[in-house]
């Protein structure tokens, strides 16, 4: 009677040798992981950067508005007063000076004025903002406008009791500033030009920011949508060459009895592992990056309470960023790691590279 000859089931390799193939591989192609990897941190500190970039830009937001209002005031004053670079200013305090007043304080100081004369009789001035002029209190009306380029009122409390047209004759021009809103305001001095500072934007100004923020935020998704393509492209391609480079090792593991789905897991875990090193790494580089930038443009006070006030967000630009990373590495190492799967062995072992 024949006998019937049964061929035994092929062994299948347990998880923990594939992971120890795939670490032994990339030990011996260093330098070709290292670029793959390369590739990942590029890709993924672009995008980590962008996120921080916002969760930091909606911190400061408040900032950016209150700089921007001073720049209007400060535009409207060299408007009507010409440039104030090595030109001292007169300052009438009727209150204590807000934020964009502050700021716009700040500006002047950026600016070059040589000198700032302050009435004496009225709230004193933050000395952060004004401290390298080291302003000078005068009680006097002519000494305070002497030659000065504007009379700068601040704040919208009651003026103080004071000889204004002896205040804007002493100036080199008559030019009364005001910060604040000042409606019916009683002439205080004959043949004076008066100047309101704070001034809205324009109907049409709005819809300008309007839409440069819209064409920003379609301009930034544009950006990541290209960086991660090319991220792919990149990785892709230096998964295909360590296909390339490994012909002759695929045909002997599959000589040895290894499946198709061991050698297709082999590049996935491979793909996984540089994902996640490589996004771990890109999103610490990312972070770093526009911290750092943000550092130099708003000060390490402001940039501080920002990180604190938006951890949940950067914590979760994070994780999106590492997810990122080993799903586009395993995206872009499936048709590789399929190639590979598919070979014959014979005829990976005649392969030549």
């Amino acid at each position: 009677m024949a006998q019937t000859t049964f061929i035994p089931e092929q062994v299948k390799l347990p998880l923990p040798v594939a992971v120890g193939v795939v670490a032994q591989g990339i030990r011996i192609r260093l330098g070709r992981s290292v670029v793959t990897l390369t590739g990942v941190v590029l890709g993924i500190a672009f995008l980590m950067s962008i996120l921080t970039t916002q969760s930091l830009k909606r911190a400061v937001a408040t900032e950016d508005a209150l700089r921007e209002a001073a720049s209007r005031m400060y535009g409207a004053l060299v408007a009507e007063s010409g440039s104030i670079y090595g030109r001292p200013l007169a300052l009438v305090v009727t209150q204590k000076p807000s934020e964009e007043e502050q700021r716009l304080l700040s500006r002047l100081v950026r600016e070059g004025a040589r000198e700032l004369r302050v009435w004496s009789k009225g709230p004193p001035l933050p000395g952060e903002a004004v401290k390298p002029l080291r302003p000078q209190l005068v009680s006097n009306e002519v000494t305070l406008a002497h030659d000065v380029a504007a009379i700068v009122v601040l704040g919208s409390g009651p003026l103080p009791q004071l000889d204004w047209s002896l205040a804007v004759n002493a100036a080199h021009q008559k030019l009364l500033a005001f910060s604040g809103k000042r409606s019916n305001q009683p002439l205080l001095a004959p043949n004076t030009n008066y100047v309101e500072l704070a001034r809205p934007l324009r109907a049409e100004q709005l819809a300008q920011l309007a839409r440069e923020a819209k064409q920003d935020r379609f301009r930034g998704r544009w950006i990541i949508a290209i960086s991660l393509v090319v991220t792919v492209i990149g990785i892709s391609n230096a998964m295909l060459m360590s296909v390339t480079e490994r012909f002759r090792d695929i045909g002997t593991m599959k000589c040895l009895g290894a499946t198709s789905q061991f050698i297709r897991r082999l590049f996935l875990l491979e793909a996984s592992f540089t994902g996640a090193v490589g996004g771990a790494i890109g999103a610490v580089f990312g972070t770093v990056f526009a911290v750092v930038s943000y550092f130099f443009l708003y000060g390490p006070r402001l940039i501080a309470h920002a990180i604190v006030g938006e951890l949940a967000s950067l914590g979760a630009a994070a994780g999106l960023s590492l997810l990122s990373g080993v799903l586009l590495s395993i995206i872009a190492a499936l048709y590789p790691a399929q190639f590979a799967a598919r070979m014959l062995p014979a005829t990976a072992l005649r392969t030549n590279v």
